[in-house]
């Protein structure tokens, strides 16, 4: 095995799943940093109505960002199937066609969110005082969106491979680059959001050149299995999830899309032009695992726009105080995310080396990791909240409100860790729809009809909000440990008989 890859097919998993892990937290913290050092570098030289003006575009971005980065664990599923199977040629195939989607899909989100993205800030009714600022750093910030997209997909590819190290490295040198930028273009700028976000494009950009070049440089190490999960067509005829899911050889998922990778060699053969021909089966199967991600991640972000309605009703202390909250959690919510993401690849690993017995022993691993690293993160949080608002905005009453929200939702993290494992746990087992209804159901529709009852009820405020998070992150857990006892068992039994 080549340096840098993780082989989860075999042996114990705990000093795997940390390896994996923990280059993966401090990627997610090198990204909060540098993009916290836009929000920070903002508020200081613009006052709190440049934090909001970034704060209010951020649920905007979140929805772009979400196509992405939902199609990007569909590449990673494959991907990490292939490894597992050691499937060379599907490999290559994914990752000519993750690429070329990223693009095509990037440069779309862009044009329309520049012209749609005034409309959307007055749909979420976004105060007039910030308004313009708000209008301006969300259009330039959205021609970072296909560097962000490529960026993303080729590092699931490396990521489906075990190696998380190389990515975190990357990010650090693009995030670093950011902040210099940041430094440098708001002393020779006249207006601060411009300055950051012109940064933020500079960066993106520079950090997909370095990755296309560390691709380059390291085909044979990623494309070229060197496992020992190389499975015969025989044993790797098919596995079947939700309505007939993905496999590395057949692909049907539960959206119905159904894919073979089983053809006959002399068509994979037929001509060299052909390894860089976007396969249509590959492209399927992408959409098929990752669009039900994708379609959660921005429905949620689209239920959250309600949030910020009503966080906006509230008054600039209150949009400023949950800016700065969102920005912090994430010091917490990233840990869960990792873990989570540790779990969908060594199991679909497993998947593609057919070793299905080995996936609880995976959930199990990376619950007790990650237990292990929220409780503390949640404690400290929950101690120096007033300090960790501060650094954002040194306003009183922003420092008081940011510091109750902080204190009402911090404490709930360890349920959300759950969340993130059994919901990957449902998807790894093929039930991706599934997993998506409940996110869907508990997230978006559960949210959106109590904002609309303390509407209606007239009463909205930073309490009241913060216990709707709370209640749907238990609701979304229990249903996916009933769902997951439900299925685990007649799945197993299900993929071991094909």
């Amino acid at each position: 095995m080549s340096r840098g890859e993780i082989l989860f097919t075999e042996g114990p998993l705990n000093k795997k799943i940390i390896k994996f892990v923990l280059p993966l937290i401090m990627a997610y913290f090198i990204q909060q940093a540098y993009s916290s050092a836009d929000l920070i570098i903002v508020g200081h030289t613009m006052g709190k109505n440049g934090s909001a003006a970034i704060g209010a575009s951020s649920l905007i971005i979140t929805i772009a960002i979400g196509l992405f980065s939902g199609l990007a664990m569909g590449v990673s599923m494959l991907f990490a199937r292939a490894y597992g199977a050691g499937d060379n040629e599907r490999k290559k195939k994914i990752y000519h066609a993750s690429y070329r989607v990223a693009i095509a899909l990037g440069i779309g989100i862009t044009v329309v969110g520049i012209i749609f993205s005034p409309y959307l800030l007055k749909l979420m009714q976004t105060p007039d005082d910030i308004f313009e600022p708000t209008v301006v750093y969300l259009r330039i910030y959205l021609l970072c969106i296909t560097f962000m997209a490529v960026f993303e997909m080729l590092a699931s590819i490396i990521r489906a491979i075990g190696n998380s190290a190389t990515p975190m490295i990357l990010q650090t040198i693009s995030g670093g680059l950011n902040v210099v930028l940041d430094l440098i273009f708001v002393n020779v700028l006249s207006d601060g959001i411009v300055a950051v976000s012109v940064a933020t494009v500079i960066a993106q950009g520079f950090g997909v050149l370095l990755i296309v070049i560390y691709i380059g440089r390291n085909k044979s190490k990623i494309f070229n299995s060197s496992t020992n999960a190389v499975r015969t067509a025989s044993e790797s005829k098919e596995v079947t999830v939700e309505n007939g899911a993905d496999t590395e050889n057949n692909v049907s998922t539960d959206s119905g899309v159904h894919t073979d990778s089983n053809a006959p060699a002399e068509i994979h053969n037929k001509d060299s032009k052909e390894k860089y021909m976007i396969s249509n089966n590959i492209v399927s199967a992408i959409f098929a695992l990752g669009m039900p991600v994708a379609l959660q991640t921005m429905v949620m972000s689209i239920s959250n726009m309600f949030l910020q309605a009503n966080i906006n009703t509230l008054g600039v202390d209150t949009i400023t105080a949950y800016t700065a909250f969102f920005k912090i959690e994430l010091f917490i919510y990233y840990p869960a995310v990792s873990v989570g993401q540790g779990l969908l690849i060594a199991s679909n690993q497993n998947i593609g080396a057919g070793k299905f017995e080995r996936i609880s022993l995976v959930i199990k691993t990376c619950l007790k990791i990650g237990l292990a690293i929220i409780i503390p993160l949640e404690v400290l949080e929950t101690i120096f909240a007033p300090q960790l608002v501060s650094i954002f905005n040194a306003e009183p009453g922003v420092i008081e409100v940011g510091t109750q929200i902080i204190r009402i939702i911090a404490p709930f993290y360890v349920v959300y860790l759950i969340y993130e494992c059994m919901s990957n746990a449902v998807r790894a087992m093929g039930k991706t729809i599934t997993a998506t209804a409940v996110s869907i159901t508990t997230f978006v529709g559960l949210r959106t009809i109590l904002y609309i009852i303390i509407n209606i009820l007239n009463i909205q405020s930073v309490v009241n909000v913060s216990i709707i998070y709370i209640s749907t992150w238990c609701l979304a857990v229990i249903l996916l440990i009933i769902i997951w006892n439900k299925i685990r068992k007649p799945a197993t039994k299900k993929i071991d008989s094909v």
